[in-house]
């Protein structure tokens, strides 16, 4: 049994979309390998959501510019937005078990979108602790999901270094046109815009790639948006995106900056 082309074509977007949001969570610093490499790694991942109140356990010091105890997961997912903060329709979407994989392996390989390297290889660690969540709304023009994520490091000088190179370097990247060995063609404009207001951010990025995805002989717009930015001086980085196959009906792109306000204001609300 064959599926609609249709149905097969918004499946590739919005796994292609899924990948390119993956990728710009995943690379929040600059690349491990020399800077003028087409090649990079990248990976993607969700989790439901929780909405535990922060744990009086969870301190930090923000003078040092470094250490301090690291929140908990719970802390984390407390933070996170909810459906409360998205118009009306919009739920949590299940993990589905699987991830964007490598940009090695994947379609994004050979651009220069590899140069941008994985925030992880920046750091040479993952996040101290990190909560993640997606929330979905589904209709007959499109499909649209906005991740949520907040991450916490204990090396915050480091977070800050990484992040102004992933700037850097991304900037660089202002278009993408690829082919993947599925013959589906992804082409895509990126803007990178630091000037967006984010409550105790150190530094932020507000990151857009738009353009059509083509499988099949049928093509779909995609609109992928990002704010990322590193809050109180490093210790955590907030990261807020969103990605469009098809028609945003909730026009909930353009209030992509109030979300990622709303979210870092919880985070510096709890851990100032």
């Amino acid at each position: 049994m064959t599926s609609h082309p249709r149905t097969v074509l918004r499946r590739t977007a919005s796994a292609s979309a899924a990948l390119v949001l993956g990728l710009s969570l995943a690379a929040c610093g600059g690349g491990d390998d020399d800077s003028d490499a087409d090649n990079n790694r990248s990976s993607s991942s969700s989790a439901a959501p929780t909405s535990d109140a922060p744990s009086s356990e969870a301190t930090s010091d923000s003078e040092d510019g470094g250490s301090g105890a690291v929140p908990t997961e719970a802390d984390l997912e407390a933070l996170l937005l909810t459906p409360a903060d998205l118009p009306a329709g919009f739920t949590p979407q299940a993990d589905d078990g699987e991830d964007g994989g490598d940009a090695d392996d994947g379609p994004f390989g050979d651009t220069c979108l590899g140069d941008v390297g994985e925030f992880s290889d920046a750091l040479g660690s993952d996040p101290d602790e990190e909560a993640e969540t997606d929330l979905g709304l589904q209709s007959d023009s499109g499909q649209t999901t906005i991740n949520s994520q907040v991450e916490a490091y204990a090396d915050a000088g480091a977070v800050l270094e990484a992040f102004a190179t992933f700037k850097e370097t991304l900037a660089q990247c202002t278009s993408v046109q690829t082919t993947d060995d599925d013959g589906v063609t992804i082409d895509l404009q990126i803007t990178v815009d630091d000037s967006t207001p984010v409550s105790g951010a150190s530094d932020q990025a507000a990151i857009e790639a738009s353009g059509t995805i083509t499988a099949g002989g049928q093509q779909v717009p995609v609109v992928f948006q990002l704010v990322a930015a590193p809050l109180l001086d490093g210790r955590f980085v907030s990261v807020v995106g969103g990605y469009v196959v098809g028609q945003d009906a909730a026009s909930v792109l353009g209030t992509l900056p109030a979300l990622a306000e709303t979210q870092a204001s919880r985070v510096v609300d709890a851990f100032a």
